[in-house]
């Protein structure tokens, strides 16, 4: 067996004994037999790199698991299905995806939450005149949403509102409203001021607050006065966080809403210089008066309101008993989530101002229609 020399012993003979030692693991010209190290318990890294199956049980089962993972760049979030090495994709952005793609075939929604790989209309874009709720259109179909704009279908079937609109209220309903100043409400009918009420401001504001100035509202007045009329009358949106339901304007043709801070308003003003005007305010309440016409408001009225995002901007449009009477479009606001409200003034003279059939309702954006022109 061999050994390493004995200091002391071993004369003459440490030479021959040394290097039958080193024999074991080593050839002649130094480098190690293949088989010693592996023999002393040892490894040696292979050529190719260290297997997984060299691994112990427990590294390989991590790499096991790292191989199968999904890779960096690739976003789970709900919307990979299947698993290694072939995951598929069933939703994009949450939106459920069904079909196989093929040549000229586009992901087409179906709905708010589902798409399918189909293929484009064959004819384009097809215009349809005036939207109707009644019918179901199909993708490219084209339509007039009067008041709002020109939209083109972009989901299969639907008669979905191309405004996205959304009913908030239609009643004076106690419950749901605040009364401020010299305003008082019967459920039905709401007098914002009467003709014995001189130097006076009224608001009545809906308690909800709303997502967005972005609002389709309708109401019907009668202004009457046993003297001169004055001085008018408003709806506004007042932007929440500046404003709260006990809000209220000051008097005479500030209509008991300005100068209330970030609203956007339309003023109906009732004394001998009668006109419409649409007016916005800052965070410090300095007012902004953008287009007004001429319009006498005393009498029975039924009036709509629309405040409609165009790109970053406001448009405002007033109908009167049905028929426009004003557009102001580029008003830039800072109304976000607010509060709906209507109001009244008085100065040296006075007026009975009395609201009824209220209705609003908050726009938005459809998931089945892409609004392509405005003004129509």
């Amino acid at each position: 067996m061999s050994r390493l020399p004995v200091p002391g012993s071993d004369d003459n003979t440490w030479g021959s004994i040394l290097n039958d030692f080193l024999s074991v693991a080593h050839k002649m010209d130094g480098t190690l037999e293949p088989g010693a190290v592996a023999a002393a318990g040892g490894y040696i890294k292979p050529a190719g790199g260290i297997p997984k199956t060299d691994l112990d049980a427990a590294l390989q089962a991590s790499v096991t698991s790292a191989d199968t993972a999904l890779q960096p760049g690739v976003s789970a979030g709900g919307d990979l299905a299947g698993s290694y090495p072939s995951p598929t994709v069933t939703k994009l952005n949450g939106v459920a995806i069904s079909g196989t793609p093929s040549t000229g075939q586009a992901l087409i929604a179906t709905g708010a939450t589902t798409a399918s790989w189909s293929a484009l209309p064959s004819t384009g874009m097809a215009f349809q005149g005036q939207w109707n709720s009644s019918t179901n259109y199909a993708i490219g179909s084209v339509v007039i949403r009067p008041n709002y704009g020109l939209y083109v279908c972009t989901a299969t079937n639907t008669n979905q509102d191309p405004a996205g609109s959304q009913p908030v209220f239609n009643s004076f309903s106690q419950s749901l409203w605040q009364t401020n100043g010299t305003a008082t409400n019967d459920g039905t009918t709401v007098t914002l001021t009467t003709d014995s009420q001189t130097a006076s401001a009224a608001s009545i504001i809906y308690k909800t607050a709303l997502a967005s100035q972005y609002v389709d509202v309708t109401f019907s007045t009668s202004i009457t006065s046993g003297g001169t009329p004055a001085d008018g009358f408003g709806f506004a949106v007042l932007d929440a966080t500046a404003n709260s339901t006990s809000a209220l304007g000051t008097g005479a043709v500030n209509v008991g809403l300005v100068p209330r801070p970030s609203i956007l308003a339309v003023r109906f003003t009732t004394y001998s210089n009668n006109y419409i005007q649409v007016t916005s305010t800052d965070g410090f309440g300095n007012a902004t008066n953008y287009g007004s016409v001429g319009f006498n408001s005393t009498g029975n009225h039924t009036w709509r309101i629309i405040f409609a995002p165009i790109g970053s901007a406001v448009s405002v449009t007033v109908f009167a008993d049905g028929n426009q009477v004003l557009v102001q479009s580029g008003i830039i606001t800072s109304v976000g989530t607010c509060y709906a409200a209507f109001g009244a003034g008085t100065g040296g003279s006075a007026e009975n101002a009395l609201l009824t059939s209220p209705t609003l309702s908050q726009l938005g954006t459809s998931a089945y229609w892409t609004k392509i022109a405005t003004g129509v």
